[in-house]
């Protein structure tokens, strides 16, 4: 705010002259004297009157004396009126202060007119200063990149070109290491065949003082056998030994041919010396401008930022974005990773030549494992399954073939995990077999059973924590002693597995019941029936309890028949060959239903033999198996003139009888291959190894599921009696299902209540056929009972004494096969009429279950030959 002036009369009012003299810029000066002489200056706190005299402020006195203002002003004038003086004074003010203003502007605007240019220069300059270093930092930057990327390949190409260098090294030690192995391993086998062995476990080896006759028979077989395996691996490892030093020579000269002749030039992409002057040089330079004060302080900032980065992280981070790196560095990671897993060299550092660890390496003539492979839990399952026919003095050429089939399976390749064997009946060729594969199948189980033994056995490669033998309730009868079914004790063969990753595997190894007569005068089909009744519900129970279901064995069937829908129908499996080939026949070509299905199919009358084998798994009657030529083809066979069969020759008769059921198809595992093995002939006596094929599986993990096949629906158990082979004849399907069972699409049996219905005309069936068996028997042995008294009472009026030989003869003979029937109609017919009532049941149960009638028992009308 403005003070209000203080008047004083006696001052005098200074001319114009004097006032427009004060306001011109005079020399100032510090002497009192010339204190009047200042110009005076205004402020807003004083007036006037006291800018004039120079000594007045908002402070100093009101009054002053009349000889001081007369010093002050020079000469006394008159004093103008008081409201006049003011206005004047307050004008005067204003126009200062506006004459002020117009000046500052027009200074202003005069400033900014001449200094325009200038700026607009300066930031010209600096913006091209600017995009030049900008320009250089990116093309130094560039040659970064380029130099590191070649120097990470040529870093990368030197490692690699060392490990491989450093893995032939080691592979060719690794030959020597091997064969030395092998060496060793002959000396220790030569040593032992020198020794007998005991037959339990654990093996001992002694050698008696005084050896027996059939003790060095066993010596000299066992050196000769010990002699021809040693010379059988000599002779594969030279001859895989040589592949390994052809495959080495190979890999030099490929290494060669990619190796460069020339020395390496420099490329538009290299460095050279003068470049990496020139590169220091800009970079000191562009250092030196982003240091500078002449750039806008923004620039400076974005400068000062960049030189805080390390040339390390810039160059990290142009190597991490860029894709030949990564591609690099990806490589590297892998290499590391395998060189971790082989021989474990400090966390994958390269190590110099005589610093390699002592670990043992894979060998050249073995698959070397890959990364996969390696995390896998799991392997690939083979499976393997084969009716030896080994019945002692029955089958030919037993012992030698059943030697040539343990050979052949500890050479079979892919390598066997599981094997399943049918009629091996003695325990010695057992043990040959459980010898020759002890190294890869090191756990196994020969099951006993009945008079004679079921014939079965089990070979695993991973241990059988559980086992059991299940023998068949229904399984022939006595009295068909030429037959041997009901002697041998035939049944299921059960092993629970347990693999690696901890699952379980329940494996049920069996043959059935073979057919021997045809409808309607097969006896035997109720049996055979009960018998694929009996092991779905042993699978059924396993794959409940979460285990693997791997059902294997001789079934004596055809796809689809009636005991083929039950198995798949009741147990929860299917068929790994029709899950493979689901168009696959279903019968021999002769068989109505196979004819049935070749002309819907459009497919040919008679198969080939290869075909036989390749698309349609036939196992038996063959025409490739020797054991099925006629007997004059056979007799020239065993007097050294072969028969010549190729694969193009047509196989009439040959079926599938023998089957992998797996439950795992659907749940986390697929069949990766399927096939017949064992087809070969023995090597000196040039005959089949037995009277049927063997079948392999591979079963693995998938993660895609497949889709569950589709449901075919059977409605009768009874065959056509016109087929040339009644018992492995189909069941019986609607022609909807029929033509969907034969197609490509992989099918599954269900079991509808009128198949049900037939199992129950079966059992009722046999089970009047039976009584009568009974009835027969115990009226035998009563009437032989009479006769053999008859015979002894005639003897006391015989004239001749070589009438009463014959009379005692007679009757001796006479009682003793009354007596064999009597018990057997007594005793074991009641028996197995007992195991038809559990039979009936169970059928009647699952009957009801599926929608049929209530279960009563009354219904089972079981009757005694006491009651």
């Amino acid at each position: 705010m403005i003070s209000s002036a203080v008047l004083i009369p006696e001052e005098p009012q200074l001319d114009s002259a004097e006032q427009n003299g004060s306001l011109k810029r005079r020399q100032s000066s510090v002497s009192e004297s010339s204190e009047s002489n200042k110009r005076p200056r205004l402020h807003a706190h004083t007036s006037p009157t006291a800018s004039h005299n120079g000594a007045a402020s908002p402070t100093a006195p009101a009054a002053t004396s009349p000889s001081t203002a007369t010093a002050a002003g020079g000469h006394p004038s008159a004093m103008s009126p008081p409201l006049r003086r003011r206005q004047t004074s307050s004008t005067l003010e204003q126009d200062k202060s506006r004459n002020r203003r117009l000046f500052g502007a027009l200074l202003g605007t005069l400033s900014q007119s001449s200094n325009a240019p200038r700026r607009s220069s300066a930031g010209t300059k600096v913006n091209n200063q600017t995009t030049t270093l900008n320009a250089r930092r990116e093309e130094i930057e560039s040659r970064q990149r380029e130099r590191l990327k070649r120097e990470s390949h040529e870093i990368a190409e030197s490692a690699r070109l060392k490990r491989e260098q450093l893995e032939r090294e080691r592979r060719v030690e690794q030959v020597r290491w091997d064969e030395e192995a092998m060496r060793l391993r002959h000396r220790n086998m030569r040593a032992a065949a020198g020794f007998l062995q005991t037959k339990a476990e654990p093996r001992l080896y002694y050698k008696p003082w005084e050896l027996r006759d059939f003790e060095e028979e066993e010596i000299k077989r066992q050196i000769e056998d010990a002699e021809a395996r040693i010379q059988r691996e000599a002779e594969e490892f030279e001859e895989k030994k040589k592949l390994g030093e052809e495959e080495l020579k190979r890999e030099e000269r490929e290494k060669d041919a990619q190796q460069p002749s020339a020395p390496m030039t420099s490329t538009p992409g290299a460095t050279t010396t003068d470049e990496m002057d020139d590169r220091h040089k800009t970079q000191d330079e562009a250092d030196k401008h982003a240091r500078g004060d002449e750039l806008p302080e923004q620039i400076n900032d974005e400068r000062n930022a960049e030189d805080h980065v390390s040339p390390l992280n810039s160059s990290s981070l142009v190597k991490d974005s860029d894709p030949a790196a990564d591609a690099t560095k990806t490589e590297r990671l892998r290499s590391s990773s395998i060189k971790d897993q082989d021989d474990h060299d400090h966390g994958g550092e390269e190590l110099e030549r005589g610093q390699e660890d002592d670990s043992s390496y894979p060998s050249i003539m073995e698959p070397r494992p890959t990364t996969s492979d390696a995390g896998s839990q799991t392997s690939p399952i083979n499976v393997l399954t084969l009716n030896c026919w080994g019945l002692k003095y029955l089958a030919k050429y037993r012992h030698e073939r059943l030697s040539e089939i343990g050979n052949r399976l500890a050479t079979y390749s892919p390598q066997l995990d599981i094997v399943g064997l049918q009629e091996c009946w003695t325990f010695t060729d057992y043990l040959f077999i459980r010898d020759s594969t002890r190294s890869f199948l090191p756990y196994g189980k020969f099951y006993h059973s009945g008079i004679f033994g079921a014939g079965l056995a089990i070979l695993s490669r991973w241990p059988i924590v559980e086992s059991s033998m299940y023998r068949y309730p229904l399984n022939g009868r006595p009295q068909a002693f030429f037959r041997g079914d009901w002697f041998v004790g035939k049944g299921v063969a059960c092993a629970k597995i347990s693999l690696p990753d901890g699952d379980n595997i329940e494996v049920f190894n069996t043959h059935l019941h073979a057919p021997y007569e045809k409808e309607p005068n097969d006896s035997y089909i109720c049996h055979r029936t009960a018998q694929a009744w009996e092991i779905a519900k042993l699978m059924r129970a396993a794959s409940d309890r979460g285990s693997l279901v791997i059902g294997l064995g001789d079934f004596n069937m055809v796809p689809l028949s009636f005991a083929h829908v039950l198995v798949e129908s009741r147990a929860g499996v299917q068929d790994v060959w029709r899950v493979v080939r689901p168009g696959s026949s279903i019968g021999a070509s002769v068989d109505p239903p196979e004819k049935e299905r070749r002309k819907r199919m459009g497919e040919e009358e008679t198969p080939t033999a290869e075909t036989s084998l390749g698309e349609h798994g036939h196992t038996c009657d063959s025409v490739l198996n020797t054991w099925r030529w006629n007997k004059a083809h056979q007799k020239q066979l065993a007097q050294g003139h072969d028969r010549k069969i190729s694969g193009t020759d047509l196989d009439p008769k040959a079926k599938r009888l023998d089957y992998i059921f797996f439950s795992g198809i659907g749940k986390g595992w697929r069949v990766a291959d399927v096939k017949v093995a064992l087809t070969e002939r023995h090597p000196t006596l040039l005959c089949s190894l037995s009277d049927h094929f063997a079948v392999q599986a591979t079963l693995e993990r998938s993660q895609i599921l497949p889709s569950p096949p589709d449901r075919v629906e059977a409605h009768a158990a009874l065959h056509d009696p016109s087929t040339t082979d009644p018992n492995l004849q189909t069941a019986d399907f609607e022609d909807k299902d029929f033509d969907k069972a034969i197609s490509d699409i992989p099918t599954r049996g269900q079991i509808s209540q009128d198949f049900y219905r037939d199992i129950l005309t079966m059992i009722n069936k046999y089970t009047l056929r039976e009584r009568k068996q009974r009835r027969y028997g115990l009226l035998h042995f009563v009437g032989s009972a009479v006769v053999s008294i008859g015979c002894f009472v005639a003897i006391w009026w015989s004239p001749r004494n070589y009438v009463s030989f014959i009379l005692i003869l007679l009757s001796s003979l006479g009682l003793m096969a009354g007596t064999l029937h009597g018990l057997i109609g007594g005793l074991f017919v009641g028996s197995e009429l007992r195991a038809l009532a559990e039979f009936e049941w169970e059928v009647r149960n699952a009957l009801h279950l599926a929608g049929g009638p209530a279960l009563e028992d009354r219904s089972l009308k079981l009757k005694d030959w006491y009651d």
